[in-house]
């Protein structure tokens, strides 16, 4: 039978139930019958012929439940029967359908901030310009054999004046601290990098220029974010003046 008709013969099933399981037993209603005329060729009589179509192929009952299961219809109804009994013990045992949505709630809950995690931190690109040509050097001690997530001193002057095989260095390092402005404190990151820092991560500024080696000891620059939420948007910053650590820069 082919799909487009087993399609319409389990679509009409569906409709008409009654009819479906008339049409199942007519099916098997014949198929003894011919069963019991090729016996009877055979030589056997009619009781004998019946007798050995039904051992052939089971009680009249049983091949109608074998037939009535053919088709792709049936699966589906098999399947929302269960459905609907699923439903019905989920209402009469309302408690453990409290605590089984609760559980699986906080389950998917769980696994999707994990996920959200994984992928930002580890899967996720990096969102700088060329981010799989960045790398991080890390500092390796042969005599104790421990690495340290950093390269510092003449080491860091070594690698940017000698590595060929990098486009770009940048040393930079920094962390938290209080930057005083005009009439008020903020407390934020504060890094101190080289003129190669925007190179290496592809920054272009919203306002005002990148820094040079010229202006390391006395330059430096805002987040946008930083910029409108103290001076009120990002070309209000160029020009003003802070403070960090006792050292003055000017933006």
């Amino acid at each position: 039978m082919s799909l487009w008709r087993q399609l319409r013969y389990g679509w009409r099933g569906l409709k008409d139930r009654t009819g479906r399981e008339q049409d199942v037993a007519d099916e098997v209603a014949q198929y003894f019958e011919e069963a019991e005329a090729e016996w009877r060729e055979r030589g056997l009589s009619t009781g004998e012929a019946k007798k050995a179509a039904r051992r052939e192929a089971g009680s009249m009952a049983v091949a109608r439940e074998r037939a009535s299961e053919y088709g792709w219809e049936n699966g589906l109804k098999v399947f929302m029967d269960d459905l609907h009994f699923a439903a019905r013990q989920l209402r009469k045992h309302l408690a453990f359908t409290v605590t089984a949505v609760l559980t699986l709630a906080l389950g998917i809950g769980a696994n999707a901030a994990i996920f959200t995690v994984v992928e930002r931190v580890l899967l996720a690109p990096l969102p700088y310009r060329s981010a799989e040509r960045l790398a991080v050097l890390q500092t390796h001690r042969g005599e104790t054999g421990k690495t340290v997530p950093r390269v510092t001193g003449p080491d860091a002057v070594d690698v940017r004046e000698q590595a060929r095989s990098l486009e770009a260095v940048s040393l930079y390092g920094g962390g938290s601290l209080g930057v005083q402005l005009k009439d008020h404190a903020a407390y934020t990151v504060v890094t101190l990098a080289d003129a190669n820092f925007a190179r290496v991560f592809g920054l272009q500024p919203v306002a005002g220029r990148l820094y040079t080696d010229a202006d390391a000891k006395h330059a430096a620059m805002v987040s946008e974010r930083f910029a409108r939420d103290n001076f009120g948007k990002a070309q209000a910053a160029v020009g003003q003046v802070v403070r960090v650590e006792g050292n003055r820069w000017r933006l």
